[in-house]
């Protein structure tokens, strides 16, 4: 559930970067360096972070299985 909330929020972000025009400026902020760096280290960190998950679910699986046979 918090990959999901995670990934909304990121999604939202990115939904509020392509029409969120900065007053006095005829860019969105989606043009803006800092915007896109964060949205790139969210992704990086969701990635991450689930990749982590599954990994040590596989691990801790694996070791279940193999205690059960002993």
């Amino acid at each position: 559930m918090i990959f999901a909330i995670a990934r909304g929020a990121i999604t939202a972000l990115r939904e509020l970067a392509d029409r969120k025009t900065p007053l006095g400026s005829m860019k969105t902020i989606r043009h803006r360096s800092a915007v896109q760096f964060a949205l790139a280290d969210a992704e990086a960190q969701l990635r991450a972070a689930r990749l982590l998950f599954y990994d040590t679910l596989n691990t801790t699986w694996q070791r279940a299985l193999d205690n059960e046979g002993r």
